[in-house]
């Protein structure tokens, strides 16, 4: 059996949606479990998909948990799930919105794995070196009632904020809240919608807004906001009846404890904005919408703070859509932190040596290997000295990723990754628009795909016909504009003025003629010279032609088979 077998993974079955916790030294530990089922089947991942996966995720601060499901001696079913090892904050050190960065370590992550229920199937979870730890599906809902979190995970209330599209083929965006109590149901819905609104305001968010689900999780806590712990200097570690971090002296709430759903609570590792959720109990109850590819946490709660990692969460404050916008350039888009300001011992990158760096810096200095040097006018020195005419332009200005020397940004300042209050530059934005076709985030797992699958009629492969055939493909364009190009060919001729989502194919004879439609988004944020195959997508049908009469096209000898009019 080469993968699952045929309808075993299809919308109506069960899947089992288990959440686990994995320690520092790759022990995996299942927390809770539940069934459940999914509108966008996940596809068994190929192994050269894991590898790209592993590859994408190889930090010291992130991991992958290798999930296999064995029927006998056979895999039917392979995945492989990111998972963060630390949970970090960023907050402005000047009316400029500059940014510094403190990190904490967690002494266990949290992942949710989704598997399809097949009978008689063991399921291997596996974090690197550790020995894998596996279970016997036929029993897991038997074992999942002695998991730490059975029957403590509360019930929400699910609703859409927008639907774009089918979880096949868009982004999945979860926003849960916690510190809201069950008279606050309107408060979360209004936030959760307020913030979606003010994310998706700027570019390149707005652009593909319809690329994005946006979904909902009311999940009723106790009492309303989250943990201040008193200021203590002599605290240490992460402890949270205390913080000696002295911005707590300033906490107007310090002291104060409430009993939320997911534990919300600041000063997590001694540093005071870093507001943190009980991350096991967020995915525990996000089984709920099983779709899910991120989640947001919105923390009812008006004192700055937030958290970004696996989930990004953050509370009420003023500042609150800048932060998620900025940390969801870091866990969805892959990019770097463009400020100088010291982090000790955050893992080295070099487009020289290795491993790469993030899309957005870089330690190279001639202007050919600059890897965004096809958005840098030739006019425009490289490196770019700072606070010159070239302050709007695109360049190498050195000073980035906590490095003041040998690490350079595109901009001089004028940059959401390197400080809050702004846009983000046309690399950061470019490197978003990549992310969504290609993919690594959730479902699908090669990203977005510019002609809707299943949309297309008749399904590509070969169509027997004795006329004229239709043919027609669904077209995604991102909002912002402008409009993807289609072209139609056939047997490998672009069909001049057929750009639109159908094709009337008139054959007036017999023969075999291969029609292909290609879908480009002609979107200006992502460089051509950049774009690779990315943002193209094309089908194909093999069409078979019975009918009688003359061997012609309408308009000519598309066919290529001249032989019968040659003597």
């Amino acid at each position: 059996m080469a993968g699952i077998p045929a309808g075993a993974a299809g919308p109506a079955t069960e899947w089992h949606y288990i959440v686990v916790e994995v320690d520092s030294s790759g022990r995996t530990e299942p927390v809770y479990q539940t069934r459940v089922r999914l509108a966008a089947p996940r596809a068994s991942l190929s192994p050269e998909q894991v590898a790209l996966a592993h590859e994408r995720n190889d930090l010291p601060n992130k991991g992958v948990l290798d999930v296999e499901l064995s029927v006998g001696s056979e895999v039917v079913f392979r995945d492989a799930v990111p998972f963060e090892r630390f949970v970090h904050v960023e907050f402005p050190v000047d009316k400029e919105g500059r940014l510094v960065r403190a990190d904490a370590a967690l002494s266990r992550a949290a992942a949710a794995v989704r598997v399809p229920a097949v009978a008689g199937a063991v399921l291997s979870l596996r974090a690197g070196a550790a020995s894998p730890l596996e279970l016997d599906l036929d029993r897991l809902d038997e074992l999942a009632a002695g998991f730490r979190l059975a029957g403590a995970v509360p019930q929400g209330i699910a609703s859409r904020l927008s639907s774009t599209g089918s979880p096949a083929n868009r982004v999945d965006l979860l926003i849960m809240g916690d510190g809201y109590t069950s008279a606050q149901q309107s408060t979360f819905t209004n936030d959760a919608a307020n913030t979606a609104a003010a994310f998706f305001s700027i570019t390149p968010y707005s652009q593909y807004q319809n690329y994005v689900n946006v979904l909902t999780l009311f999940t009723a806590s106790s009492q309303s906001g989250a943990d201040h712990p008193p200021y203590l200097a002599q605290c240490s570690g992460d402890n949270p009846a205390c913080c000696s971090d002295p911005e707590a002296q300033g906490d107007p709430l310090a002291g104060t404890y409430r009993a939320t759903a997911f534990d919300a609570r600041y000063c997590a590792a001694m540093v005071h904005r870093l507001l943190v959720v009980d991350a096991s109990k967020v995915l525990a109850a996000a089984a709920a919408v099983p779709d899910w590819d991120k989640i947001f946490v919105l923390v009812n709660d008006s004192v700055y703070g937030g958290s970004g990692g696996l989930i990004s969460v953050t509370s009420m404050n003023a500042s609150s859509v800048d932060v998620i916008r900025h940390e969801y350039g870091h866990s969805f888009s892959h990019l770097a932190d463009e400020y100088e300001s010291p982090f000790p011992g955050y893992p080295a990158c070099s487009d020289i040596f290795g491993p790469p760096c993030e899309p957005n810096v870089t330690d190279q200095t001639s202007f050919a290997a600059v890897k965004w040097k096809s958005w840098i006018l030739p006019t425009t020195p490289v490196p770019t000295p700072e606070g010159s005419s070239y302050a709007g332009a695109l360049g190498l200005f050195e000073g980035a990723r906590y490095l003041s020397t040998g690490m350079y940004r595109p901009r001089e300042s004028q940059c959401l990754m390197r400080a809050l209050g702004l846009p983000f530059c046309s690399i950061c934005a470019q490197a978003y628009v990549k992310t969504l076709y290609d993919g690594g985030w959730g479902v699908p797992a090669n990203g977005i795909d510019p002609i809707e699958p299943g949309s297309e009629s008749p399904p590509p492969g070969t169509v027997q016909v004795t006329g004229s055939q239709l043919f027609s493909v669904g077209v995604l364009s991102p909002a912002g504009g402008p409009p993807a190009t289609v072209a139609w060919s056939v047997n490998g001729a672009v069909r001049a003025g057929q750009t639109g989502s159908s094709f009337l194919l008139q054959p007036q004879g017999t023969g075999t003629f291969i029609v292909t439609v290609t879908v480009t988004d002609a979107t200006s944020l992502v460089n051509p010279a950049m774009a690779g195959t990315s943002l193209t997508s094309s089908r194909q049908w093999t069409v078979m032609v019975n009918g009688t009469g003359s061997l012609l096209f309408a308009d000519g000898f598309e066919s290529g088979d001249l032989s019968r009019w040659l003597h």
